[in-house]
């Protein structure tokens, strides 16, 4: 399944929503929780940037390498670490900002 175009056309709408969550973090300059939106907007585009690849290697008919001894390619093991990572980064954000505005 040719994947080039519908990978491109994600990743430019994955770009231009990382675009718009920047530019309403940087428009809020009243906001003192600055570096932690920004840190947000990068996680998220992340998760969703490897998200897609992971999703994408599902497509593609041609195997890539195994992951540690599993089916799954090398590049969908590395994404699914990614999302992850991403995942619990942006899970501790949440936690760590409930638990400020409670104290």
């Amino acid at each position: 399944f040719p994947v080039t175009i519908e990978e491109t056309i994600a990743s430019f709408v994955i770009g231009l929503m990382g675009i718009f969550m920047f530019r309403k973090v940087y428009r809020a300059q009243e906001n003192t929780n600055c570096s932690v939106q920004s840190g947000r907007t990068a996680a998220w585009i992340a998760l969703l940037s490897a998200a897609h690849r992971f999703l994408n290697e599902a497509f593609r008919g041609d195997p890539r390498g195994f992951f540690f001894g599993t089916q799954i390619s090398t590049s969908s093991g590395i994404s699914l670490l990614i999302v992850c990572f991403c995942a619990y980064c942006l899970l501790r954000l949440r936690f760590s900002r409930a638990q400020t505005q409670e104290g």
